[in-house]
């Protein structure tokens, strides 16, 4: 009975350290997010002809430092707990710090959820694609292999899919309306995304935001990289093509066709 009584109140002392190290890590996470966040967004407004491809680079780094920071305050509370005389600046009231820990857990398990329900459904879309043929020329002239362009009934725009054997989607009656010029932007727009390795970007974003589910700066960062990844890519374009007129024309039509296909 005694070693029993022992356990269970060792097993809550870790609870309410985990706990503990959760809430702190929640608020110290927002306000250093929104401090970080602030102070790069008016740097970058600062200079406004900043690339998009630059900018896309800077919030990837401040997306990675805000999502390593909540290890760095959960040693540092650790440090402090063994540390004679030193506590941590921070300290969260442990009634707190159990109800910030659950909300994370259940936060951090509807998103894991929800990122493995979208996986499995973009596997089956990959799977059930028609491969396009006779496509070699228009990978040629964009420079990359190794990528399957086919139509889907599934997406309702160009899309990247697959992380080993990636193939390029484009929505089957889309497909069927595209002239030449307008084929080979698309194509080079979606091989941009692969050459900048933005599919496994992207998976490393979504899963540091099922790990740390609770801090909206990571969240609107993450929004902000989805934006500046697209305009990389529109930028890559137009560099190689030198047609901005056709180029706005292609985008407008897509955008078009989605709304189109929305309503």
């Amino acid at each position: 009975m005694t070693i029993d009584l022992a356990t269970s109140v060792r097993v809550m002392q870790n609870v309410e350290s985990v706990s503990r190290a959760v809430a702190n890590s929640f608020v110290s996470g927002i306000w250093e997010g929104v401090v970080l966040a602030a102070g790069v967004g008016i740097c970058l407004r600062l200079v406004p002809k900043t690339t998009a491809a630059v900018r896309f680079a800077i919030w990837t780094a401040v997306f990675g430092v805000l999502a390593v920071l909540p290890l760095v305050h959960v040693y540092s509370l650790d440090s402090s707990a063994v540390a004679p005389g030193r506590s941590a600046w921070l300290q969260v009231d442990v009634r707190w710090s159990f109800a910030i820990a659950a909300v994370w857990l259940a936060a951090s398990l509807a998103r894991g959820v929800k990122l493995a329900a979208s996986a499995v459904r973009l596997r089956g879309i990959w799977k059930r694609a028609e491969v396009v043929q006779g496509c070699d020329d228009v990978l040629c002239a964009a420079g990359f292999d190794g990528v399957q362009i086919c139509t889907s009934d599934e997406v309702d725009r160009p899309s990247v899919i697959g992380f080993c054997s990636p193939r390029i989607l484009i929505p089957k009656d889309l497909f069927a309306q595209l002239t030449t010029a307008e084929f080979g932007q698309i194509v080079l727009h979606e091989v941009g995304h692969l050459r900048r390795a933005d599919d496994w970007i992207n998976l490393l974003q979504k899963v540091s935001l099922v790990v740390f589910p609770l801090n909206p700066v990571l969240v609107w960062i993450e929004r902000r990289l989805c934006l500046e990844r697209e305009l990389a890519c529109d930028d890559a374009v137009l560099q190689m093509t030198k047609a901005p007129k056709a180029y706005a024309t292609c985008l407008t039509n897509l955008a078009e066709h989605r709304l189109g296909r929305n309503n």
